[in-house]
């Protein structure tokens, strides 16, 4: 099984990805921010793009090796288009969900995240481009929900998955 957490910066990616990591049983949490950060020094365009190949490759040798895997990225519908034809030879179940408060909520410092001004400005363009209105999986609006909460909605819809 395969879970895909989209979201612009600060929407609880992160958060609510750990929390089902402790929940799901033989699940690897690849967070394509932490691998971005082995090549800091690249720019962004390049270094994004081996990140998130990377990530695609890693989750395909989990899956194969029977692990379930959560992807936590901020995607496109291209991006998950890519996500489903890289995957599809590990034969597994994908299931999308975009983690989209309101603006004005994903701009303020939530948790112990301290947003610096860069990541402000490229939450508030994200939102005015309209980058997070995607064509793939379910749409949650988490700002009036512990992460807690959000990740047992997604548990329970998913929870049929978790044992194929």
């Amino acid at each position: 099984m395969t879970i895909v957490l989209n979201g612009p910066i600060n929407s609880g990616k992160t958060t609510v990805g750990k929390i089902l990591s402790e929940k799901i049983p033989n699940l690897s949490h690849i967070e394509v921010d932490r691998i971005r950060e082995f090549i800091s020094w690249m720019d962004n365009v390049t270094a994004w793009d081996i990140s998130f190949s990377t990530a695609l490759l890693v989750a395909k040798e989990f899956l194969n090796r029977g692990i379930h895997v959560l992807i936590t990225y901020p995607i496109s519908d291209k991006r998950y288009l890519q996500i489903v034809d890289k995957l599809k030879s590990a034969s597994t179940i994908t299931h999308a969900f975009t983690l989209l408060p309101p603006l004005n909520i994903t701009i303020t410092n939530r948790g112990t995240r301290a947003l610096n001004a860069w990541e402000i400005q490229r939450i508030k363009d994200t939102y005015e481009k309209n980058t997070y209105a995607v064509t793939f999986g379910e749409t949650i609006d988490n700002s009036h929900q512990r992460p807690q909460e959000t990740a047992e909605y997604i548990f329970n819809s998913i929870q049929k998955s978790i044992n194929t």
